[in-house]
């Protein structure tokens, strides 16, 4: 719960950025794989894929200011009706320190789980010796 006594949750989906190798007009083709190769009938169904990128992108003339403002004012809230017709709100926070979620819940853990037995934890030893089968051996998992 954070402070408000609001549930939270924070999920690290994994990924950190994502780069496109694609510009100008190999752009629609990649987002819309479909019509590759496809005889393009009309101008006008080119026109459109482009007029949807040019919608649905977004380029920033200050990149350096867009950051700034991203960190400060990245909140996303909704608000959704069950189909009982109860609703609920959800908000979707996304401070710097996400970066290093993954690091911090390994701390917690590790902290939580400092006083366990040695058979718990794999030394650099361990690992030295053995290599990867056995930490996982000692671990308990079967390779």
């Amino acid at each position: 719960m954070d402070s408000q006594g609001r549930k939270v949750i924070v999920v690290d989906n994994g990924t950190g950025f994502v780069k496109c190798g694609y510009a100008g007009t190999n752009f629609p083709a990649h987002i819309f794989p479909s019509m590759v190769g496809r005889p393009i009938v009309r101008s006008t169904q080119r026109v459109g894929n482009i007029e949807i990128k040019e919608k649905l992108c977004y380029v920033a003339y200050d990149v350096e200011q867009e950051q700034r403002l991203a960190l400060e004012t990245t909140v996303l809230s909704q608000q959704f009706t069950l189909p009982d017709g109860r609703k609920f709100k959800i908000r979707i926070e996304a401070p710097p320190s996400r970066k290093h979620m993954v690091f911090l819940g390994g701390a917690v853990l590790a902290n939580l789980m400092k006083d366990r037995d040695d058979d718990f934890w794999v030394s650099k030893k361990d690992y030295e010796e053995g290599g990867i089968s056995r930490c996982m051996a000692k671990l308990g998992i079967k390779t």
